[in-house]
Formats: C-alpha cells, sequence, structure tokens
C-alpha cells in the first residue's frame, strides 16, 4: 500500500511521462521513420523425380543437409553482384546483403529469400532476380540441378516496418516502468514528511488530524474541511481528556506550514461548539490572523507586556460568537526576551479563568525560541506539520527541542495534505450534523 500511495501521489508524473512516449513515438514512426517493404520467394532443393520413382530417406537427410551449403551460397557476394548487374541498379553488393535475409526452414528442404527496401518493387525485383541467380551459381558451381523455385516474390502492398502500434506499445510500456523508478528515485531523496505514517515513524507523536490543502484559509462551518477540524478538535479533547489543559500553543517546524490558519479555524470551532475561546497572536514577528478577522493591529499584546494599563482594553472582539482575540500589536524589538517575562506568565495565569481554551499563535519552532519559551509555561503544544514539505531532520530537532523545556507535545496536525478527497468527509456528515 506505502508503494501504491507513492505511485498515487505523483501519477501524473506516470501518465505524462507515458502519454507523451508513446505520442512521440507514433509520430516517429508514422511520419519520421521511411516504411521498409518486404519480397519473398520460396526455393526448394530436390533432385527431379521420375515416373514412379520414389526419394530413399537417405537423400532427404543429404538434401536437408545441403540446405545450410545452398543458403550461405544464397548470401554471397558473387549471387549479389550478379543480381546487380542484371537489374543495373545502384547498390554494393554488402548493402544488397545487409537487406538479404536467407532462411533455410528447420527440418525441411525448403529456403525463403527475403529482401527489404524502402521501395516495394526495388525489393520485389531483387527477390526475383536473387533467386534465379542463385540457382545460376548452383547449377555452374555444384553442377547442380536441384534448385527449383516453389514461390514468385509478389509485389509487397503494405510495410513491415515501422510497425506503429507495437512500437507505441513498446515506447509506452518502457517510459512507464522508467517513470515509475523516477517516482521512487524521488520518494527515497525527498527527505519530507508526506503521510500520517510519517509523522509517527519519525516524529513519534500522535497525529490530531489531517488537513487537506484549501486555498482559503477561512473555513466554512458547512464546508467539507470543516469536518477535519472537528476531527482535531475531538483529537484534543481526548488528548486532554485527563488533563486540565487550556492554554495551548500552536506552532510548526518551518515557515508557511499553516500554523495560523490552524490556529484562527480551531478557535473558530470551539468557540462555534459553545467554549469560551480566546486566540492570542504570540507570533510577535510576522503576525496574520487578526488579518483574516479584519481586526486592527495598531495596539495589543506588545502593549499588554510593555505597559500597566488592563489587558482586557487590549481584547478585541472577533465577530464570531465566544471568540475574542489579541492581536500582537507593534512589533518590538525583543520578541522572546517579551514572551518569556514573568508579565506574560501573569497574563496568561489571569487569562485562563475567563476563557475555556487560549490558543497562541507563535512563530516556527525550528527557526526562533519564541515557541520553546511559551510552551515551558503552557499546558500544552500542538505542532502543525505541513505534507510534503517538513524536513524530517528539522521536525525530529523541533521536537527535541520542545522537549527540553518541558514542553507537553499534545500532537501532530499533517496539514496542506494534497490529493485528500476532502469531499469525502462532506458525504459522511450531512449538513444537519451537530456543532
Amino acid at each position: 500500500m506505502e508503494y501504491l500511495n507513492i505511485i498515487k501521489r505523483r501519477i501524473w508524473i506516470v501518465i505524462g511521462l507515458t502519454l507523451v512516449a508513446a505520442a512521440l513515438s507514433g509520430l516517429l514512426s508514422i511520419f519520421v521513420i521511411d516504411p521498409i517493404y518486404e519480397a519473398k520467394t520460396s526455393l526448394i532443393v530436390t533432385r527431379v523425380s521420375k515416373e514412379n520413382d520414389k526419394m530413399r530417406y537417405d537423400e532427404i537427410l543429404m538434401y536437408q543437409t545441403l540446405v545450410k551449403t545452398y543458403s550461405e551460397l544464397a548470401k554471397s557476394r558473387a549471387v549479389a553482384k550478379d543480381a546487380i548487374s542484371k537489374l543495373k541498379i545502384n547498390i554494393t553488393p554488402d548493402e544488397l546483403i545487409e537487406n538479404l535475409r536467407v532462411s533455410p526452414k528447420p527440418d525441411t528442404q525448403i529456403i525463403e529469400i527475403a529482401v527489404q527496401d524502402k521501395d516495394p518493387k526495388k525489393a520485389y525485383n531483387l527477390a526475383n532476380i536473387l533467386s534465379e541467380v542463385f540457382i545460376e551459381k548452383v547449377q555452374t558451381i555444384m553442377n547442380s540441378d536441384d534448385v527449383k523455385i516453389m514461390d514468385m516474390a509478389e509485389m509487397p502492398r503494405m510495410p513491415i516496418k515501422p510497425k506503429v502500434f507495437l512500437n507505441i506499445m513498446l515506447a509506452g510500456f518502457t517510459v512507464f516502468l522508467v517513470s515509475v523508478g523516477i517516482i521512487f528515485l524521488i520518494d527515497y531523496m525527498d527527505n519530507t514528511i508526506k503521510t500520517e505514517k510519517d509523522v509517527e515513524r519519525y516524529i513519534k507523536v500522535p497525529v490530531l488530524s489531517t488537513i487537506p490543502y484549501t486555498k482559503s484559509k477561512v473555513f466554512d462551518l458547512e464546508s467539507p474541511v470543516s469536518e477535519n477540524y472537528r476531527s482535531l478538535r475531538t483529537g484534543i479533547k481526548f488528548a486532554t481528556f485527563e488533563k486540565d489543559i487550556k492554554t495551548i500553543v500552536v506552532t510548526s517546524v518551518g515557515p508557511s506550514e499553516g500554523k495560523s490558519t490552524i490556529t484562527q479555524n480551531l478557535g473558530t470551532l470551539m468557540a462555534a461548539s459553545g467554549s469560551r475561546v480566546l486566540l492570542m497572536e504570540g507570533d510577535l514577528r510576522n503576525p496574520t490572523v487578526h488579518k483574516n478577522f479584519s481586526i486592527d493591529n495598531n495596539t495589543g499584546l506588545t502593549n499588554i507586556l510593555t505597559t500597566d494599563a488592563s489587558y482586557r482594553l487590549y481584547i478585541k472582539e472577533s465577530g464570531v460568537d465566544n471568540l475574542d482575540i489579541i492581536p500582537s500589536g507593534p512589533k518590538p524589538p525583543n520578541p522572546a526576551e517579551l514572551l518569556g517575562s514573568l508579565r506574560m506568565k501573569y497574563l496568561i495565569d489571569n487569562l485562563r479563568y475567563e476563557y475555556d481554551y487560549i490558543f497562541i499563535d507563535t512563530p516556527p519552532a525550528f527557526i526562533v525560541t519564541d515557541a520553546s519559551i511559551l510552551s515551558s509555561f503552557c499546558d500544552g503544544t500542538i505542532l502543525a506539520i505541513a505534507s510534503g514539505k517538513t524536513n524530517i531532520e528539522s521536525a525530529v530537532k523541533t521536537k527535541d527541542t520542545l522537549l527540553k523545556v518541558n514542553a507537553n507535545i499534545i500532537g501532530a496536525v499533517l496539514n496542506k495534505v494534497k490529493g485528500e478527497n476532502i469531499k469525502k468527509y462532506y458525504n459522511y456528515y450531512t449538513k444537519s450534523s451537530k456543532i
């Protein structure tokens, strides 16, 4: 199944290369490669029988042996030279022999002479003339009259080469095998996480949910992808069933892996289910959450951490029931110091009594220490991993970094999974599904 999944992920390479190879082979066979025609004659090696005269068995064996000798004579330069002279054509004996096929039939006294050429008439004339010259040579050299023509050559109507359909099939099949090999080579050299099994095998953390790739960052609660976030919500609740986990850091290994999108959509769904939720924009370096809720970022978390004003002044409504937001605020020169300050710890301690869940969007944990700092005093951490983008080695190092600060890694979200049929969830759950 893993091998089939590897092929499935890049099936377009196989299909594309196979179709291109088959098309090129067909075009070359039809328009580029010159057609080759073949004319054939059949001769028999035997003595002329007299009336009521039957051949003995030893004579039959002798003539079957002579067939091999005569076949070599038919391919000789002497025969080819005389045939060219009779036809008066501009060709060398070696060129004629190269296009000549003399085939003794096994266990018979029959010889087949076949000539191939681009000109069907030329092939026809050469086959007949070669047979006549060959008989004359046998009479002269072997002093024998025991070779007779059975069938004269006929004018070939259809070329024997190129075999268009066969060429197309061979080219397509060969390139199909090569492209499959290329796919496996690409997969072998691709050191990224692609499937849930990769997460469990290399990162060794549970996968809370798989989120398919979508262009939209904000989802509709009735859309197919919402079921993936419901699965994530369920995964979090199961992971925190026996623990009082309210403050959750959402981070990633590298940039553009979808952590901010996961944070805001998860918060929206949690709020829709009746929980009191706060989204905190802890990414003070490149904040994006506030943009998707059309909230200004003039003031926010940095103001709370650098002034004595009440944090409640900087909590803003998102436009979604039960969901509040604290944007990042003005960019500070020392993000890590602010996030690791006592003020930040006190802020989280105070907020946990006012909300059921607090989700904190942070910068990538592999790049800067902000996520590790917040994870050290929050209840749990979720690691966003982008399928086909997150490097395995970087992800392992990120996990180890978080564990060194005693972060409680609840699990991972495999995000941006391409090829996932997001409609399968929507077909399973009806629109009447309850939040």
